[in-house]
């Protein structure tokens, strides 16, 4: 019997060496996070905005894209990322409420789409999501509502599901991870889900004071330039202060979110460099763009060098009707 036994455990440990799992290792991953002290947990006052973040990281070992629905303001089609909320009794999580995909945004002043950013390896990009936030619910993808739900304390999901815009087969391959026929997927793509992926759960705690919420506040100076132009509503003072200072991508108590840059601008001078910002003036947020010119040919010296050249045939003009360096801030406006 001993016997018997020793060979039984042999031949459990040989298969268990010889076994394997077919399974399709996913290099995109997606985290989201509260700016509170405790990350994992999202404190919601009714009437209140509450801020969290959704990350992409790229866990591959070359450059990917990754499709996103800020910066560009996507404002039509479905929704690429969405939210569901979960009571949780007894280890058994309920769906109580998920958010509906399909967008119902104001389209009349411009159509917005997703956009794609490219990632390094182990590189990540973060996004936000405003909650409560319905003086922009119907301008801006960053809003989001969950329903009326009632104080306590549950379980909060993000799904991540880009598989209805067209630009998703450019970026990503569609698998099944069930069906080893599809293996041979375009190695210059991200492997996906064809069903899209989840986030981390966090815990969400629908509060009746903003009392229990204990926040991570940005510091800035007391006597702030940016912060007291934004607390006046004022972007041609906020425009001046961001020339006179710059700054504005250091913590804010006014600025909750600076987004990313382009990946790229024109190589022609001049050309125009633009980032996003969201301010926070008295408990409403607004979405300021920034637009910067890079390069300037001087009208009128260009003009002039033109003249020498169609006349006296120079081809070197004597002076500088262009400047490379050159950089300035202008525009500040709401949108």
């Amino acid at each position: 019997m001993l016997v018997l036994r020793f060979f039984l455990l042999l031949a459990l440990c040989t298969s268990a060496f010889c076994a394997y799992a077919d399974l399709v290792p996913w290099k995109l991953l997606m985290r989201i996070s509260s700016n509170e002290k405790d990350s994992t947990n999202l404190t919601i006052v009714k009437g209140k905005i509450a801020q969290l973040t959704v990350t992409f990281t790229n866990a591959d070992y070359s450059q990917r894209s990754v499709l996103l629905p800020g910066s560009q303001n996507q404002n039509q089609g479905q929704q690429v990322i969405w939210f569901s909320v979960f009571n949780v009794e007894d280890n058994y999580y309920r769906n109580i409420y998920t958010e509906e995909r399909r967008l119902a945004m104001d389209t009349s002043l411009y159509k917005g789409y997703v956009t794609l950013k490219n990632l390094e390896p182990g590189e990540s990009v973060s996004i936000p999501i405003f909650f409560n936030d319905s003086l922009n619910e119907s301008r801006h993808i960053e809003a989001h509502q969950l329903g009326n739900l009632p104080p306590g304390k549950y379980q909060l999901l993000a799904w991540y599901d880009p598989w209805k815009e067209p630009l998703s087969e450019y970026i990503y391959n569609r698998l099944d991870p069930f069906d080893s026929s599809n293996r041979n997927a375009d190695s210059t793509k991200m492997d996906l889900n064809y069903a899209g992926m989840n986030s981390n759960y966090i815990t969400l705690t629908v509060a009746e004071s903003e009392s229990e919420i204990q926040m991570n506040k940005p510091s800035c100076a007391g006597h702030c330039a940016l912060c007291a132009a934004i607390d006046r509503g004022n972007w041609n003072t906020l425009k001046r202060a961001v020339r006179r200072k710059g700054g504005y991508e250091a913590p804010h108590r006014n600025i909750a979110w600076v987004y990313y840059g382009p990946d790229a601008i024109q190589s022609s001078l001049p050309t125009f460099y633009s980032r996003t910002l969201i301010v926070n003036e008295k408990g409403s947020l607004h979405h300021i763009s920034l637009s910067w010119q890079l390069g300037k040919i001087f009208r009128v010296r260009s003009r002039m060098c033109s003249i020498l050249h169609w006349v006296f045939h120079i081809r070197r003009c004597p002076f500088r009707s262009s400047e490379v360096n050159w950089c300035r801030l202008r525009w500040v406006k709401e949108f």
